[in-house]
């Protein structure tokens, strides 16, 4: 009998073409197996760096600076293999950035973690570590610039991603390499659409032209221009200087028909909605589905993708199962049923820099961190003066939390067994469930790939910050005089609703109809 159902087995591995695993495959102590090296695909001394960060051939940047993008991707001379990454995509990191040396190659290596979970956790596809039976595969590699070496897919070898700190080490880049493997899977910057100038005025006076030229075989697969890709150019790459008043001042590249802060464009902070939809139309078609006509992600009408065409599901039948179901798909957070339990563990995760450096921060209006510059604005005009200044991020559609907030909480309350720590511990969880019982929020523990969250810590004070940040973590600092006790069981609450973009409540534009301020306070301010 045995033997039968190992026949069968073998002949089902066999048939889905799947590769049969050694005996000890599973072994846990089994230790990594010496490969025979592998060439790289490309040899970078031959290679030439076009549009800001990919390398090609001698031949093929001669044909890319005579006719660009349209007279290269029809040229003979082009290779992108015609072969396209399957789901499960094999990477490589390098010695320089898997066993870092320095602090700098240390955030590479973080930012690489975190770009690859992000893709894991929001797409279909699985970047895997590469076995020696993987032919074909990505490798990260520690470099002087960051780049990736052609589009797409190599017949065989490594395509080789460089990362350098400056490009791809700091807290603002903490997407380059997800950058990079989109160049990999075969995608160009977003400002080369066909109907960028739609959306985008370019300064023809810029230091790159190339690098701005549109690229009519881009393909936008319907999906709408996204000014928060992580493909965009920010206004400053390929900008140029002009004299005035016997001054020299920066001149942007391009100027961006946008309502929001243009110096959010160009962002490498967080993979976008379309960056996600991008990959899903090409490598996930069976993922084909979205919401229409909700207020957040996480609600509307279901439509699936047949074929270049949406339609709607049919609700006959259609269940909560279902529905967690379709939630999974399009990487909507599905709430445990245990979230609550105060034993529950996080799972260990690469190390995120915080979304801010409280050193730089200032604190106002009693428990609200902003930045030395904004506190100035603050201290000179009030909130009015700060909201309306170009130094204050406003909290608009694109920077809004979802229904479902990721948090995790510092392991010095989670440990707690008695006193203050255990206290704000239990106000945490009593003002979490207060929130969620009583509103559409949930608040589901922080998974690796979430890449915004809050962070409940101990601090000097108790105090955050307005708003949700593009990724990393909005800390919301608790301290015991201010956070723990049955009578502060709701402080952590409070500094929640800041989170939320939620200012004091007495600063109304209406208060002076309900309360009196005494002249005499000692914040005014506040």
């Amino acid at each position: 009998m045995r033997l039968i159902i190992a026949i069968i087995i073998c002949m089902i591995v066999n048939v889905i073409s799947v590769e049969i695993p050694p005996a000890d495959y599973f072994d846990e102590n089994i230790e990594n197996e010496s490969c025979p090296e592998v060439e790289r695909a490309e040899d970078e001394k031959d290679l030439v760096l076009i549009d800001g960060d990919i390398l090609v051939s001698k031949e093929q940047a001669a044909i890319y600076y005579e006719s660009g993008w349209d007279g290269l991707v029809n040229s003979e001379a082009w290779s992108p293999t015609k072969a396209r990454w399957s789901k499960r995509i094999p990477y490589q990191v390098g010695a320089g950035i898997s066993a870092p040396v320095t602090v700098g190659d240390g955030r590479i290596k973080a930012n690489v973690e975190n770009s690859i979970a992000e893709l894991n956790g929001r797409t279909c596809l699985s970047f895997e570590a590469k076995t020696c039976k993987d032919t074909a595969f990505i490798k990260f590699v520690k470099g002087d610039a960051c780049y990736t070496i052609e589009l797409g897919k190599p017949n065989h070898g490594a395509r080789t991603i460089s990362l350098a700190y400056s490009c791809g080490g700091t807290a603002k880049r903490a997407r380059t390499p997800a950058h990079e493997v989109m160049h990999a899977l075969g995608r160009v910057h977003e400002q080369t659409r066909p109907d960028r100038d739609k959306y985008v005025t370019i300064d023809a006076r810029n230091t790159c032209s190339d690098q701005m030229a549109i690229n009519k075989n881009f393909k936008t697969l319907n999906i709408d221009y996204d000014f928060m890709s992580i493909m965009h150019y920010s206004q400053w790459q390929c900008s140029f200087k002009v004299t005035f008043d016997n001054q020299e001042h920066k001149v942007p590249s391009m100027i961006f028909k946008y309502e929001g802060r243009a110096d959010d464009v160009g962002q490498r902070l967080i993979l976008s909605d379309k960056d996600i939809q991008h990959i899903k139309a090409v490598h996930c078609p069976s993922m084909m589905m979205r919401l229409v006509g909700g207020r957040d992600n996480s609600e509307g009408r279901l439509e699936v993708n047949n074929e270049e065409v949406w339609g709607t599901v049919c609700s006959d039948g259609f269940d909560r199962n279902d529905a967690n179901v379709v939630l999974n798909v399009i990487s909507v957070e599905i709430p445990p049923a245990d979230y609550f339990d105060e034993d529950i563990e996080n799972e260990s995760c690469p190390e995120v820099e915080r979304a801010e450096d409280e050193e730089d921060l200032v604190l106002i209006d009693g428990d609200i961190l902003v930045t030395k510059e904004q506190a100035a604005i603050y201290y000179e005009s009030g909130w009015d003066g700060l909201v309306n200044s170009q130094n204050w991020m406003k909290l608009n559609s694109l920077n809004e939390w979802s229904k479902t907030i990721p948090h995790e909480i510092d392991q010095q309350f989670v440990s707690a067994t008695g006193g203050d720590d255990k206290s704000i511990k239990s106000n945490i969880f009593l003002s979490l469930k207060a929130l969620q019982d009583k509103t559409c929020l949930k608040f589901p523990q922080k998974r690796c790939s979430d890449p915004y969250y809050l962070s409940f810590v101990k601090g000097d004070s108790c105090s955050t910050y307005l708003g949700k940040p593009f990724a990393g973590a909005r800390v919301i600092n608790l301290k015991a005089n201010c956070a723990a006790g049955t009578d502060r069981k709701m402080t952590p609450a409070h500094e929640v609703m800041h989170a939320l973009g939620r200012a004091h409540e007495h600063q109304r534009a209406d208060r002076n109809r309900y309360v009196t301020i005494a002249y005499w306070n000692t914040c005014k301010l506040t």
